[in-house]
């Protein structure tokens, strides 16, 4: 065996070599096995990813390519591109490549010695600003695609953040590897391990082992260093439970490379941590497993072995194995009277693709569940967008036109800000950037059904300079739109925030979050006051057929004395808020109202509005008459609802109804109206004001005022 140093000094030695052959065989998984690892983290949480992408980009994640790649895809793609960082001239460029794609979770470092000790870890080259394809340069590079207003610069700089992403990924799988987080500098051959998974890399179990660790709150603006190394793996333990250890750690701690069989790291210890000593005195003929030719022993013979188990901490199958024909002699210690423990310290250990089996079954599938944690992380919101006070986001009266409703834009953005920093880090001061994506229907949106939308998306983008933004109590803030203002034609509509500044104890860093808020959204009101429901059928409020319906009933007296005529609405409030505070409407407390009568008999289409797509909303009114035989009182009367916003837009989903493609697909989102008296409306912040009918468990349907087309009936209600 070959001491490290042996290692370090004859790869300087034939540099020359390394370029031409080595490089090819020092990586771990082979590129293609990089790339369907990558695949897998993406495929199996394609909807949750693909969102992600929608949310920040506007962009549909499997469909939208550039430079005839898609946006995902450049994910995979640039991760098997790591490898070829080879191909780079320099030779120090080429040695950090190197030596970038170890760490040892003992020490957080590759190498210790010379000249390894020179070039950073897997995780020290994932946060290295110098490299072009780091995490730090990868969030750079989205917050410039973020904030930049041309589709050119936007997208080129999203493809080189989703590069980066992807050349980190592969710095995380590579600690999937044994003789990654074990130190085991292989060359030509490669890595036994790495080149079982290569020949049966369509074989390979995928299904992944999701990380169930700690909360990932590593400091901006590394990554999250529990991904790699959450410190449970010490020479004295071993890490506990598989999924909620690093990566690193319990690849090194668990399984052992061709030149590190319970050597070079205290775990897995051979007498400590497996069944060798039971196994070793137990060597009958039948415990042994026969070998053919064909598999890797001694030259010119068939094999006999037996499998050693790991059965501490996290059990192993198939650990390591010995020959009966290369320890013939050591066995013959039994009948010498050794102990279990001393034949096992003389054994001489190899590892066959029955071993790498059952290794790469454990460690594939958390390579896969690790790298869609990791890209998890990736894109979640640093900042968290809410609603504002008043319910809105942004709001326009309604100024009577119709499609393509001229003049009605929306002008400013009113949001609240929140530090959702998992590091507990400051936003104590820089700039906020305010975009808004979107596409532009093609024709009227405020009907039932899907309509065609623009290709290309539109931004809206504004900026606000010295804006600290707190952990504990959002920030409000409005922002301007004059320049770029939001028509109400608009459809999928998503908010991005991004900040660049001070962090923590670093002053030009940068943050992000995205909220998928509802597309412009009508509030529709319908005064039904000039119609009653009495004895469960409609009549004209106030007509002579009304007030006979009611003479016409002596079963009750009170009907003598009912309010059958039309009324007006006046004192009208309309208010929105939150989902969690909802706030009653008034004269104080609203966000439109209408300063005149509310005619019975009329629609108004009060205000478009952009909020989230659950909120309440309130109105307030008070019934006036409009017969001079109206002698009842009418007081004011307030309600409160709980509210739905438009979503007109296109999503991409995962269940049984796609059908296709292992249930996923694209589906475009569109509202549904009522036809309500030949006007179509919005039930999901609008209302029917009605008279009270008799008797009290009166039912007029609707949509029998809606003659011949039946319809849903929206929100209906009386005033008292």
């Amino acid at each position: 065996m070959k001491s490290k140093w042996f290692k370090h000094i004859l790869f300087c030695m034939v540099i020359i070599s390394i370029l031409l052959t080595y490089a090819k065989n020092v990586m771990p998984f082979s590129g293609s096995v990089h790339k369907r690892i990558t695949e897998e983290a993406i495929l199996q949480n394609k909807a949750e990813i693909s969102n992600y992408i929608t949310g920040y980009t506007g962009l549909n994640a499997f469909r939208v390519e550039f430079h005839r790649v898609k946006i995902l895809a450049k994910i995979k793609d640039s991760n098997s591109d790591e490898d070829l960082m080879f191909s780079l001239p320099l030779l120090v460029t080429i040695m950090d490549s190197l030596y970038g794609h170890f760490y040892n979770p003992l020490t957080n470092a590759a190498f210790t010695s010379w000249p390894g000790n020179l070039f950073p870890s897997a995780y020290a080259r994932a946060n290295d600003s110098s490299n072009q394809y780091s995490w730090p340069n990868a969030r750079l590079y989205f917050y410039q695609g973020l904030t930049s207003s041309s589709d050119m610069d936007r997208m080129s700089y999203f493809y080189k953040a989703f590069e980066a992403l992807g050349h980190v990924v592969h710095l995380l799988q590579d600690v999937a590897v044994p003789a990654h987080t074990r130190l085991d500098l292989h060359g030509v051959p490669s890595d036994l391990f790495e080149g079982y998974t290569s020949a049966i890399e369509d074989d390979l179990v995928y299904e992944q082992v999701p990380y169930k660790g700690s909360i990932l709150n590593s400091m901006i603006p590394n990554a999250p260093l529990q991904l790699w190394d959450g410190d449970f793996y010490t020479a004295t333990s071993l890490p506990a439970g598989s999924n909620k250890v690093g990566l690193a750690e319990y690849s090194a701690a668990n399984f052992v490379s061709a030149d590190t069989i319970f050597k070079e790291q205290p775990r897995p210890s051979l007498i400590d941590d497996t069944d060798c000593v039971n196994k070793v005195l137990n060597t009958s003929s039948a415990s042994f497993v026969y070998i053919p030719i064909n598999i890797p022993g001694p030259i010119g013979a068939s094999d006999r072995r037996m499998y050693v188990s790991k059965i501490s901490g996290d059990p192993v199958n198939k650990l390591a194995a010995f020959s009966i024909l290369t320890n013939a002699t050591k066995l013959k210690g039994i009948a010498q009277g050794l102990s279990g423990n001393e034949i096992c310290k003389k054994l001489v250990f190899l590892l066959d693709d029955a071993i790498h089996d059952d290794y790469a079954a454990t460690l594939v599938p958390r390579a896969v569940g690790y790298s869609k944690t990791l890209m998890d992380h990736f894109f979640n919101s640093q900042i968290e967008i809410s609603l504002p006070d008043n319910g809105v986001y942004a709001s326009v009266p309604n100024n009577g036109s119709t499609y393509p409703y001229p003049n009605m834009n929306f002008t400013q953005i009113t949001l609240k800000a929140k530090n959702i920093l998992l590091s507990g880090e400051d936003m104590s001061g820089g700039d906020v950037t305010l975009v808004v994506t979107y596409r532009i229907a093609k024709a009227d949106p405020f009907v039932t059904g899907p309509v065609d939308v623009t290709y290309w998306l539109q931004y809206a983008i504004a900026t606000k300079s010295n804006i600290a933004i707190p952990k504990n109590n959002p920030v409000q803030l409005t922002f301007d739109l004059t320049n770029t203002p939001i028509p109400i034609l608009a459809t999928d509509v998503y908010l991005q925030l991004a900040y660049k500044g001070k962090i923590g104890l670093n002053s030009d860093e940068v943050a992000f979050g995205y909220k998928d808020i509802s597309e412009p959204t009508p509030a529709d009101f319908f005064n039904n006051m000039d119609k009653i429901c009495l004895n469960n059928n409609w009549y004209d409020a106030g007509s002579p057929a009304a007030l006979a319906a009611l003479v016409l009933n002596t079963s009750n007296r009170i009907a003598s004395f009912w309010d059958v005529y039309a009324h007006n609405a006046r004192n009208f409030y309309l208010r929105l808020s939150t989902l969690n505070n909802p706030i009653k409407a008034s004269s104080t407390e609203n966000i439109a109202s209408i300063p005149s009568l509310f005619i019975a008999g009329e629609h108004i289409r009060l205000l478009y509005f952009l909020s989230d797509y659950d909120f309440n909303y309130s109105l307030r009114y008070s019934a006036a008459s409009t017969a001079a035989e109206d002698t009842v009182w009418h007081s004011s009367t307030v309600y409160l609802f709980q509210g739905a916003g438009i979503k007109r837009q296109t999503d991409f989903v995962q269940n049984y109804s796609c059908n296709v493609d292992l249930y996923n697909c694209y589906v475009q989102r569109y509202p549904a109206f009522y036809k309500f008296r030949n006007v179509d409306m919005w039930s999901g912040s609008g209302a029917i004001l009605a008279n009270e009918g008799y008797p009290a468990n009166y039912n007029c349907p609707l949509s029998q005022l809606n003659h011949p087309r039946q319809v849903p009936s929206g929100r209906y209600f009386a005033h008292w």
